[in-house]
Parts: structure tokens; C-alpha cells; sequence
């Protein structure tokens, strides 16, 4: 009973789902007793196991092949320990980027507040960023509308599709800072 009641907790990680099979099993998987067909790997243990990996391809990594997953997994892992002391990277920035990252790429300053309100924080500062951005867009939109040549200017809808951007952004923001 030291395993528990289900088996070792090794075991415990896979879960047999047989509605996905549309072939038979093979002569190996056919001798084992209730031979799996097709294996999902858990989510949290999937995390712990590959980090490098979940944070390039999120819960994508679950339908990885094992062996595949640790070939991966210790690729980026040294890429990751190589490019360490070589600034930004790609795995690098998308690890920040989970870890709650204000507009400028750095941690929202969390001085005696709690994590909650800086991660709201650090949505409100993204969401006024992109506002910006979109909102200058529009202004050289308008510039080039009045002004410029005929062929530089951009159709009513993307016009109108800034417009709805800047507020879908605007309202976000106004749900962060006064929560419903």
C-alpha cells in the first residue's frame, strides 16, 4: 500500500484514453493487460517537467512524444544557459512575459503591494501602450488622409478597425482599474 491504491505515482501522470483510437493495437500493446492507445501527460506535470518547452509551446507540449519532449527540453536548456549572458532572447522574454512584465519589458515594481494589484498593474500599463500606439497610428492615418498622396491612404475599415481597437483597449482598462 506504500504506492497507494492506484499504482505508483509515476504511473499516475498518464491517463488511457481509448475514444481516440482508430487503429488496432499492436502485437506489444495488445499482450499488455488494457494496453494504452493513446497517452495524454498532465498539465501541471508537463510544466514542471519540460519549462523551457511549456513556455515556448504552452499546453501543445502535452501531445509531445516523451522522448521527444526531453530531446527538446535539454536543447533549450542549453541554448537557454548558453544565451543567458547574451541579453534578450525569445524563450527569454516569453518567461518575463508569464511573470507579469510591465509595457517596458520589466517587472511591474511590486513595493509592498500585493501580486494581484501588480499584475493588474502590469495589464493596465500593456493596454495603455498598445492604446498609444494605436491612437498614433490613427493621428498618421489622418495626416496622410488629409495631406498626402491618394495612394498612401488606408480604407474606412481599417480606419474603423483602429477605432474599435482603441476602445476594446480603453474598456480593458477601465475594467482593471474598477473591477465589476
Amino acid at each position: 500500500m506504500a504506492d497507494g491504491a492506484w499504482g505508483s505515482r509515476t504511473r499516475r501522470r498518464f491517463y488511457i484514453d481509448l475514444r481516440h483510437c482508430n487503429h488496432a493495437p499492436s502485437a506489444a500493446l495488445a499482450q499488455r493487460k488494457g494496453g494504452p492507445c493513446y497517452m495524454h501527460k498532465d498539465a501541471a506535470v508537463t510544466s514542471s517537467l519540460y519549462p523551457h518547452l511549456f513556455a515556448t509551446l504552452g499546453d501543445a507540449v502535452e501531445r509531445l512524444p516523451d522522448d521527444l519532449a526531453k530531446a527538446l527540453e535539454t536543447t533549450l536548456g542549453t541554448t537557454m544557459g548558453a544565451q543567458a549572458d547574451e541579453g534578450i532572447t525569445l524563450l527569454g522574454c516569453l518567461q518575463r512575459i508569464r511573470h507579469v512584465e510591465a509595457a517596458d519589458g520589466q517587472p511591474w515594481p511590486g513595493k509592498g503591494r500585493k501580486q494581484g494589484h501588480g499584475i493588474a498593474m502590469a495589464r493596465i500599463d500593456r493596454a495603455n501602450a498598445g492604446l498609444t500606439l494605436l491612437l498614433e497610428l490613427l493621428h498618421a492615418i489622418e495626416r496622410v488622409r488629409v495631406d498626402g498622396d491618394e495612394g498612401q491612404q488606408v480604407g474606412d475599415d481599417v480606419r474603423e478597425g483602429l477605432l474599435l481597437a482603441c476602445r476594446g483597449l480603453a474598456e480593458y482598462v477601465d475594467l482593471q482599474l474598477h473591477p465589476v
